[in-house]
């Protein structure tokens, strides 16, 4: 089975806040310094700073955008499960993975675009969803998602349990097909060891 999910990595994202932080250190660390314009040098390699933090900027920003555009995608095979990100591809054999972890986190999103407050910095809490591998050296493959939907039918879940308020999420249904796959797996793999 195929999943397409929208997985943003934490690498592209922080290669956004990076060059800011380094040419804002670099700057402050020009001006303390005592240097200004007329110092050749030091003027010189403050430039090229700018530069690299510029190319840098835009490398991240173009990545993380088409990674949004584009997104994940998720195969569930009978014995393994790939995963094809942007810039990688993993693939996770059945064997490899000790335990899976499904979970929702809040993330913080600022706009400034809102209908209701017009012109002013609103900061919005976001439901997404995560998945976690526990692989069998210790590490952690981990991928999350957007969990549209899942506050609404959650609070009518709370009236109606027999609802799963995870059922339209792509990242939870492919949790649920690497368990009904994994476990059949297992089953067969048993079996042909008796």
């Amino acid at each position: 089975m195929k999943f397409s999910i929208k997985h943003t990595t934490k690498l592209f994202y922080r290669g956004i806040i990076l060059p800011w932080l380094i040419f804002t250190a670099s700057l402050v660390g020009f001006i303390a310094l005592g240097f200004d314009i007329t110092y050749k040098l030091p003027s010189m390699i403050l430039i090229g700073i700018t530069v690299l933090c510029v190319a840098a900027e835009l490398i991240f920003v173009l990545l993380y955008g088409i990674e949004g555009i584009f997104g994940t995608k998720i195969i569930v095979e009978s014995d393994h499960i790939t995963v094809k990100m942007l810039m990688r591809r993993k693939k996770l054999h059945f064997d490899d993975i000790a335990d899976a972890k499904f979970s929702h986190y809040d993330e913080k999103r600022s706009s400034h675009h809102s209908r209701k407050y017009r012109g002013r910095h609103v900061v919005r809490n976001i439901v997404r969803s995560k998945l976690d591998y526990y692989l069998m050296t210790g590490k952690v493959f981990s991928l999350n998602d957007d969990a549209k939907g899942y506050t609404q039918k959650q609070k009518l879940w709370t009236a109606d349990p027999a609802l799963d308020p995870n059922e339209d999420i792509p990242l939870y249904q492919a949790y649920r097909c690497y368990c009904a796959a994994s476990r059949q797996y297992y089953l067969s793999k048993q079996n042909s060891s008796d």
